[in-house]
C-alpha cells in the first residue's frame, strides 16, 4: 500500500535536509517515512545525499585554524606541527584529506583535549602495533587541511 505525499510535504523534507547536514535516518524518524521514501523524494528534487565525510564532520570546528587568534589555537597548532599530519590518499579520487594527531598512550589526555577542542565526532583510535601504544584523533576535512597547509 503506497501513500500519497503532498508536494508541500516533500518540499518541507527537502528544505529540512538542505538546511543542515543530517542523516537520511534522522529524517526518516522525524517525518515517519521509510528511508527509501526519503531517498526517493531527495532524488525527485535532485538533492544529493551527504557524503560520509560530511556526516562524520557534523559539529566539527573545521575553520578553527583559519585564524590563530587564541593561545589555545596556537598551542594545538604547535602540537599538530610536531606530532600530527595531513594525509591525502592519492589512490582514492576526491577522497577528503585526513588530519591525524597522535601521541603515546601516557599522553592520551592531550589527544582527548584536542578531540574536544575541535569538537570531533569520530572515536579516538588506539594503536598497539609493534608494542607502541598510541592514541590518535583522526578527522576528515578539506577546510582544515587547507588551513593547516598554509602553516607548514
Amino acid at each position: 500500500m503506497s501513500i500519497i505525499i503532498s508536494n508541500d510535504y516533500k518540499q518541507m523534507i527537502v528544505n529540512d535536509y538542505s538546511s543542515h547536514v543530517q542523516t537520511i535516518e534522522s529524517l526518516s524518524h522525524k517525518y515517519n517515512l521509510s528511508r527509501p521514501t526519503i531517498i526517493k523524494i531527495l532524488k525527485e528534487y535532485n538533492i544529493p545525499t551527504y557524503t560520509k565525510q560530511q556526516l562524520y564532520s557534523i559539529g566539527l570546528k573545521e575553520d578553527i585554524f583559519s585564524v590563530i587568534d587564541t593561545e589555545e589555537k596556537a598551542y594545538f597548532l604547535g602540537f599538530l606541527l610536531a606530532d600530527g599530519c595531513v594525509f591525502y590518499d592519492k589512490n582514492r579520487l576526491n577522497a577528503s584529506p585526513k588530519i591525524l594527531f597522535g601521541l603515546k598512550s601516557e599522553d592520551s589526555y592531550m589527544v582527548e583535549l584536542f578531540h574536544k577542542f575541535i569538537n570531533a565526532q569520530t572515536s579516538l583510535r588506539i594503536d598497539n602495533r609493534a608494542g607502541k601504544g598510541t592514541v590518535n584523533c583522526v578527522v576528515s576535512s578539506f577546510k582544515m587541511a587547507e588551513d593547516l597547509s598554509f602553516m607548514a
